[in-house]
């Protein structure tokens, strides 16, 4: 290892410890389903499934309280098929984002438009601080509003039952 190198890690290290940690405590581990394992779902119990968990982020959005944004509500992880074949390839379809965001939901969001109260150091004119450089981290309800949205767009479409191709009809030649 060159000084060189030494060098950079140290510089590395010592920002890496005066930027503060965003994080105000250990985030739970929700990504795990709930229920045991994934549920083999098909394409219609699939948007069903996104249907109701639409339904949850509405109803945690207006109540905000445990009951209702319980992340036990989310269920099981979904193994949706990739096509409508018998033994058909399928894909997981993991919902911990949602599980994460409920808990999350259970508070209120604190007032945005009043900053914490953290002693302020004022840069040097014409500098920047770390923390007023970072944009604002999205409200819960924010979250809640793009968790549905997601969820709308996630939702399988129904296929249009295939038609046979249209036939050909040969014209006489003059």
């Amino acid at each position: 290892m060159t000084a060189r190198n030494l060098f950079a890690g140290a510089a590395l290290a010592a920002i890496l410890a005066a930027v503060p940690a965003r994080a105000a405590g250990p985030i739970p581990d929700l990504s795990a389903p709930v229920a045991g394992n994934s549920h083999d779902a098909s394409l219609d119990e699939y948007r069903k499934h996104l249907q109701d968990l639409t339904t949850l982020v509405e109803a945690c959005a207006k109540a905000r309280d445990a009951k209702t944004c319980d992340p036990a509500q989310v269920g099981p992880d979904d193994q949706v098929p990739l096509t409508q074949a018998p033994n058909a390839e399928r894909r997981p379809v993991r919902y911990g984002w949602l599980r994460v965001l409920l808990a999350k939901a259970q508070e209120k969001d604190k007032d945005a438009g009043k900053p914490e109260s953290k002693p302020a150091s004022k840069p040097a004119s014409g500098e920047q601080s770390v923390e007023s450089a970072l944009p604002l981290p999205p409200t819960t309800t924010e979250l809640l509003q793009a968790a549905e949205t997601r969820l709308a767009e996630d939702r399988p479409r129904p296929t249009p039952h295939l038609q046979s191709p249209p036939t050909m009809r040969r014209s006489a030649r003059p």
